[in-house]
């Protein structure tokens, strides 16, 4: 989130759990507006609560700053209301005290810090995604491997690209049998028999890769994992 500097001073609509404003001041936001803080506003606008139902309707603000942009931070505890007031923030353009005649497109940008909605705690339904964990530390080393090599040609060609100090070099993935993942559970091969590609579960803007499907190491639990780390970077345990 640190790194979308150029919406750190909009109006951003917050939504999640926690001490959400500190929370986002802390990820660089200056300006944000809560999820209940909207409510108070406009609260007509949150009408699947009976129990919470205004008695009364009052005029809406006329003095509201516009919102120019969805902050989510993880799952709100009021899903109804959050999905509302969002909904009415994006069909607005960010007016939610105004009615528009056609969707604005693009909508304001929305900005999701945990699109992972699902995972496995005390039940033992399958949940959290693997292959997505896995596909995009797999692509991020792909990504950075990319930049290294596309700044070497230029700065060889006598370009004008200047290389930065980075920390980051690699990504290397590493996936922890601990999880819903368990290498006893065999992996179906019937779409491969009939000469299709294997199921994907990952993001439906990536194409399937089988490169970026494998962890560069798989270890049994979260304690090797830790010893694998250690030993990779050369720190003494």
């Amino acid at each position: 989130m640190k790194l979308f500097s150029q919406y750190h001073r909009r109006r951003m609509l917050v939504s999640g759990q926690g001490p959400l404003v500190e929370n986002a001041r802390a990820l660089g936001f200056e300006n944000v507006v809560t999820v209940d803080e909207l409510r108070a506003a406009f609260p007509v606008l949150d009408m699947v609560d009976l129990q919470r139902r205004p008695k009364t309707t009052p005029l809406p603000p006329s003095d509201f700053p516009a919102i120019e942009g969805v902050l989510l931070l993880g799952e709100p505890v009021r899903w109804e209301t959050s999905l509302q007031l969002i909904m009415d923030v994006l069909l607005s353009n960010g007016n939610p005290g105004t009615g528009l005649a056609t969707a604005p497109y693009p909508h304001l940008p929305v900005l999701a810090s945990n699109m992972d909605l699902l995972w496995m705690a005390e039940a033992k339904m399958p949940s959290d995604n693997p292959m997505s964990d896995v596909y995009g530390a797999n692509l991020f080393h792909q990504y950075l491997q990319m930049v290294k090599h596309d700044g070497a040609q230029e700065l060889g060609a006598g370009g004008l690209w200047k290389q930065r100090p980075s920390a980051t070099q690699s990504c290397t993935s590493i996936l922890v049998c601990t999880g819903v993942y368990s290498p006893k559970v065999p992996v179906s091969t019937e779409p491969a028999q009939r000469g299709e590609e294997p199921p994907f579960h990952g993001h439906r803007d990536f194409r399937f890769s089988q490169e970026l499907m494998e962890a560069s190491h798989i270890v049994h639990d979260v304690d090797e994992a830790v010893q694998l780390v250690f030993h990779k970077e050369g720190w003494a345990l």
